[in-house]
């Protein structure tokens, strides 16, 4: 295929019908950002989405933290990557925010994140920084059934509110300085789920989604684990992202190869398999340039 460019509503939604289904749970949080984008739910401007020779696919989302996505669905050439990368840089308006931002996100397929780090420190004068996650990505089948047991007496399944988000930033890992600020405006536009008890006044656990289409900040507090808390949270956030008018992402999550509570709970069936038939890794690699 030959190199596309997309930045306005109608370019978005002809790249969407352009994108390959033989490939298309592992460019999942590739179509679901679009998703987000066509939808308004990204300021315009703040999103660009590129296809590059050599099946590489890759966006910018400069918005509540600055992310640039790859995904190769073709055949790994790295000097097909280095020149679209070059492309980018020089004649795009990624160039200029890659440059500004004190923090960029780089993730997508691992193989392809770690070409394209190399690819910046050694010939664009970015540096890396020491926190780097390689994530197995997941996806929530439609119509899944993840809770066995009806909730605990006392305790029921509701929405967050703004008011919520200072408490879900203290219990996120990897929070920014300005999560709960983040978190705030995610809430107002895109689907959340939390489990409460006493009468509403206390949150047992809660999981968020990002405009990434990414299952985020799921947590269930210590002394309200072992209730089944955690599969009614993802089947609920399911269920909205899956029934969210206009919207309908696949509801994706990455777990983080280290955290093998979660990879112990993941059920069957929520696995992607890359074109090699192993899971998809997905590595977050921080990165910013050398000033």
């Amino acid at each position: 295929m030959a190199p596309k460019y997309a930045a306005s509503p109608a370019e978005f939604a002809e790249f969407l019908s352009e994108l390959p289904e033989d490939v298309g749970l592992q460019l999942t949080p590739l179509k679901s950002a679009l998703k987000i984008a066509l939808a308004g739910l990204i300021p315009l401007g703040r999103f660009e989405i590129w296809r590059l020779e050599g099946g590489y696919y890759c966006y910018l989302m400069d918005y509540l933290g600055t992310f640039l996505y790859c995904q190769n669905a073709g055949e790994r050439d790295e000097r097909l990557l280095a020149a679209g990368l070059d492309y980018m840089l020089q004649t795009t308006k990624m160039g200029s925010v890659l440059r500004e931002r004190e923090l960029v996100i780089l993730w997508g397929d691992a193989d392809t994140i770690e070409k394209l780090t190399t690819l910046l420190v050694s010939l664009h004068n970015y540096r890396t920084h020491s926190t780097v996650c390689l994530d197995t990505l997941f996806i929530i089948p439609n119509g899944c059934q993840l809770a066995e047991k009806s909730l605990p007496p006392g305790y029921f399944l509701d929405t967050l509110r703004a008011d919520d988000a200072e408490l879900v930033a203290a219990r996120w890992a990897y929070s920014a300085e300005d999560e709960p600020e983040r978190i705030r405006i995610r809430l107002s536009s895109l689907p959340s789920s939390c489990v409460r008890s006493r009468g509403g006044e206390q949150l047992a656990g809660w999981v968020t989604v990002d405009h990434r289409g990414m299952v985020q900040h799921l947590h269930v507090l210590p002394e309200h684990r072992g209730k089944g808390i955690r599969a009614h949270l993802m089947q609920d956030i399911a269920a909205k992202m899956y029934g969210s008018p206009g919207l309908a992402i696949l509801p994706y999550y990455c777990v983080d190869d280290r955290n093998s509570a979660m990879l112990r709970w993941v059920p069957n069936g929520h696995t992607v398999y890359g074109s090699d038939g192993k899971a998809q890794k997905i590595l977050f690699m921080p990165v910013n340039f050398d000033k």
